[in-house]
């Protein structure tokens, strides 16, 4: 009889203990990682966040932003894919996950991660310089197509301009643009600027902070005009079907608990609604949009279904 209330009283110490600990996570701080240099647009957003849930006391532990950076986000990514699937470290990428398994570039994807939470969303802007003789996106893909490679693109080749490029080219049987490897927003910007490439497509937040500089927009790649950009028509008011934007997305790695999945889309959502987010937001021109759950991942699934297709293209148009 003792013998079975020894076994007893330690069952029900054993349920306690992992009741307990449950319930109180998260213990330490979490670690988020940035797969791209620090001071970028990611790392930004990211930072962004973090200071919101410190500063609003949205968890009872730190977010740790880490930046780990290398070719198209793919080490940070990796580190990230690899961690203990316990909670505490997160991944904060967006669709150059997706382009970099479509194109061969990694050979782990969106699968390997358990989606947490997509936080706003940011659509590319086709740009030229005033000085540039086109003055719509026909305009500049008809250039395209009367003369086949040798308009200038740039682009980051294999990530998000390069495939938004590539899916605008689509839409004029026969365009074909001179792709070349720039970078992304900020060297775009600096290179059209200064006359070594003829068009790009930068983030609408890029793209009107260098407005006075003297930039042209012919499109945003989106479903509706920007709010922050009303002057500027869709590519499809122009007859052309094409929407390209892109969300941040809060990624764990595979494996990890569903209730600490669930309990991190939370601290997400509670974020969004700070004020420190929503002037964030507004300064960048990204659109206060937040996915989580089957949502988010029915979102990401779709997203590499348009992707694919084109990730052929984007490795036969390196130069």
């Amino acid at each position: 009889m003792r013998q079975t209330l020894s076994v007893l009283a330690s069952f029900a110490f054993a349920l306690t203990t992992i009741g307990s600990a449950m319930a109180e996570y998260p213990e330490k701080p979490i670690k988020v990682i940035v797969p791209f240099k620090a001071g970028g647009g990611s790392d930004a957003i990211a930072r962004t966040f973090q200071n919101a849930i410190e500063a609003n006391n949205l968890a009872s532990v730190p977010f740790v932003v880490t930046n780990i950076a290398g070719p198209g986000g793919r080490i940070g990514s990796r580190t990230a894919k690899e961690a203990e699937p316990d909670g505490y470290t997160l991944l904060m990428n967006h669709l150059t996950l997706l382009t970099s398994e479509a194109t061969g570039l990694a050979d782990y994807g969106y699968r390997d991660f358990e989606p947490v939470a997509g936080t706003g969303d940011v659509c590319l802007t086709v740009a030229v310089m005033e000085s540039a003789p086109h003055k719509s996106l026909k305009d500049v893909l008809s250039a395209a197509k009367a003369q086949p490679d040798t308009l200038i693109y740039g682009v980051n080749l294999g990530a998000l301009n390069h495939m938004g490029g590539l899916l605008l080219q689509s839409t004029m049987p026969g365009a074909q643009f001179r792709f070349v490897q720039i970078g992304g927003d900020v060297a775009n910007f600096t290179n059209l600027k200064g006359g070594h490439i003829n068009v790009t497509a930068i983030s609408a937040g890029q793209f009107n902070a260098g407005r006075a500089a003297g930039l042209r927009g012919l499109a945003i790649l989106a479903d509706e005009r920007h709010p922050g950009l009303p002057d500027i028509p869709t590519a499809r008011e122009q007859g052309f079907d094409i929407s390209f934007c892109f969300e941040y997305w809060w990624l764990a790695p595979k494996g990890t608990p569903a209730d600490r999945v669930a309990k991190l889309a939370e601290i997400f959502k509670a974020a969004m609604d700070t004020q420190q987010v929503k002037d964030a937001f507004t300064k960048r021109l990204t659109l206060p949009i937040y996915r989580a759950g089957d949502e988010l991942r029915n979102y990401i699934a779709a997203e590499y279904a348009k992707i694919e297709p084109i990730a052929s293209q984007a490795m036969k148009s390196k130069k």
